[in-house]
């Protein structure tokens, strides 16, 4: 089987694929436990599930819940119950893949991880969790998500929830993973070519709101700062701030945007060209980290906060400090995010017709601290 890669894994497969046929493993008999077979070839029981899920896929053995697996008789059930031998990915033996970025001063995917486990916890399947570095090249991230997605197909993963770094580079995973029919609930961004599931903030009435507030505080000159991740939750505050813009009778072009490198230090010219070029007297950033690098930057060059700009980000990373919060925020309801993608999961592992995608949206509630305040009249 092309889809177990492993060589102990495929080994496994074809050792217990000559037993059934040399009648070893007689017609009706039980296979040895999943224990058992771990014990034997020196592998983990993941493994060993993911062969026994491709020798049912093939027809060779059966598996219902509850039950240890046995060979395929001729018209097979039991305890008088018909089998219909085909994939079931609501088997409680396979697993559900979370892939998730991490970062040690960044940790809002641990607070969707801690959603997800509430969600899960009452659920059968297994979890296969997959954290890597969210501070490696975009490159780097691209591999890893394409490594743990590849694992996820080939091991026969019932359901994945992904925070989606890789861009088109895993693209073809999971359009693979989508005609599998292998629901994948997507979190924080989601990839624009596809239809597909996906749990997170309304992002483009997000940075609406931010522009309500600046204006609600008297400033008309307002900017931008965004990043060059290129990711739907950057294109939709992108856009949500332009619109609202226009809609308050503020200019509203490309030139009230300010994008910086997602990652890296940026010196401070660019940041000055803008400031000198557009004059804001208030700034939103497209995340919390992006708002404390330009509130950095700022006062080295002796502009004071919010005396002369105010800041606002959105995430509210500062929840996870020891320090008393400063940053004006919209605060991400990061665990609610979580427990909404589990609970959406489940409910596309459960049905049994296919049901139009859906994209669940929550609200950022803004948090006024001490980077924001009225416009300077002097």
């Amino acid at each position: 089987m092309s889809r177990l890669r492993r060589p102990i894994v495929q080994t496994l497969f074809d050792t217990l694929l000559a037993r059934i046929n040399s009648g070893e493993y007689k017609p009706g008999a039980w296979l040895p436990t999943e224990r058992e077979l771990s014990m034997e070839f020196g592998v983990d029981r993941y493994a060993v599930r993911a062969v026994l899920a491709a020798l049912a896929e093939s027809g060779q053995i059966v598996r219902q819940p509850g039950k240890r697996p046995w060979v395929r008789e001729a018209a097979d059930s039991r305890n008088g119950v018909p089998v219909v031998q085909s994939v079931n990915r609501r088997d409680p033996l396979r697993f559900i893949s979370v892939i998730l970025p991490q970062h040690l001063l960044y940790p809002t995917s641990h607070a969707i991880l801690c959603g997800i486990q509430s969600a899960l916890r009452q659920s059968q399947c297994n979890r296969r969790l997959v954290l890597f570095d969210n501070n490696d090249s975009t490159p780097e991230l691209a591999h890893r998500e394409y490594a743990a997605l590849e694992a996820a197909l080939e091991d026969g993963a019932a359901g994945v929830i992904l925070w989606h770094k890789g861009g088109d580079t895993t693209l073809p995973l999971l359009q693979k993973l989508a005609a599998n029919q292998v629901p994948v609930v997507y979190v924080d961004r989601y990839p624009q070519s596809l239809h597909c599931d996906f749990v997170g903030i309304d992002n483009g009435q997000c940075a609406a709101d931010a522009v309500e507030y600046f204006v609600g505080l008297g400033h008309s000159r307002i900017g931008l700062v965004s990043n060059d991740e290129g990711v739907t939750a950057v294109y939709e505050r992108e856009a949500g701030f332009l619109d609202s813009m226009s809609q308050h009778g503020l200019q509203a072009d490309e030139g009230s945007i300010l994008h910086i490198p997602f990652s890296g230090h940026p010196g401070g010219e660019i940041v000055h060209e803008f400031m000198n070029r557009k004059r804001p007297t208030a700034i939103f950033c497209v995340n919390d980290y992006s708002a404390f690098r330009t509130q950095a930057i700022l006062e080295e060059q002796g502009i004071v906060i919010p005396r002369d700009v105010s800041i606002a980000g959105c995430d509210d990373i500062e929840r996870f400090s020891p320090r008393p919060a400063v940053l004006t925020t919209f605060r991400q309801p990061w665990e609610s995010i979580g427990v909404r993608a589990g609970k959406l999961l489940l409910k596309r592992l459960a049905e049994t017709e296919t049901t139009p995608n859906m994209h669940i949206m929550l609200s950022a509630a803004l948090l006024e601290r001490t980077t924001s305040g009225p416009a300077n009249q002097t």
